[in-house]
């Protein structure tokens, strides 16, 4: 879930894909660019490096940077 109340279900690949997509900015971009592009904007925001390695490792650290909360 979002810091905004936006909530994404399935499993981690399929969250990132569907974060991706509902991104108009991202439209035509690599989920990989994605995921760098947040990473950096999560890191300016919170101070919290977060790994791109893989999806699961994007959504838990964009967890524990206080920009999603895993609710399941």
């Amino acid at each position: 879930m979002t810091r905004d109340g936006r909530e994404f279900v399935g499993t981690w690949d399929e969250i990132v894909a569907e974060m991706h997509g509902t991104a108009p900015a991202f439209t035509g971009r690599s989920l990989s660019e994605f995921m760098q592009t947040e990473a950096r904007r999560g890191l300016s925001i919170s101070g919290v490096q977060i790994s791109t390695r893989d999806a699961e490792s994007f959504i838990r650290g964009s967890a524990d940077a206080g920009l999603l909360r895993i609710v399941r």
